[in-house]
């Protein structure tokens, strides 16, 4: 005769690699945070991506990312930034951990990316970039 009664494991047990008895699972706090920390890491790396044009026009050019979040509004994206604010409350900033490699320099926006004293170049010369036809441009781009 079966039962459809839950069984119950402890967390630890879960937690445990099989080797050791448990079932393997790792933590799902932790593998949630990874995931949405990568996207994080893809906002920053793919910055002419549709999807982080839209995250910018609707929440900044910074995405809010590292950013307090007051109001109530709740969203995938906002559930991210307010992910990398509790890690930064925790004094671990994720932002230092994300480094962009030039490499060809087609994903590099010239405008967008922090030059000189933490600064984007469209603020530290914004005369120049109104002047600017194509404001997406990259440092690869011929």
């Amino acid at each position: 005769m079966r039962s459809n009664k839950a069984s119950w494991v402890k967390w630890s047990s879960l937690l445990t690699v099989k080797e050791k008895g448990g079932l393997g699972v790792s933590s799902m706090f932790a593998l949630n945070s990874g995931l949405m920390l990568k996207w994080v890491w893809r906002f920053y790396s793919q910055k002419t991506s549709l999807w982080v044009r839209i995250i910018k026009a609707i929440h900044g050019d910074d995405g809010k990312v590292g950013k307090d979040i007051y109001s109530g509004i709740r969203s995938c994206w906002l559930n991210i930034v307010r992910e990398v604010k509790e890690l930064q409350i925790q004094r671990i900033n994720v932002l230092d951990y994300i480094h962009l490699k030039l490499g060809n320099g087609e994903s590099i926006l010239f405008w967008e990316e922090k030059w000189s004293n933490d600064s984007v170049l469209k603020d530290l010369f914004p005369r120049l970039y109104a002047l600017e036809s194509n404001k997406l441009v990259t440092v690869g781009a011929n």
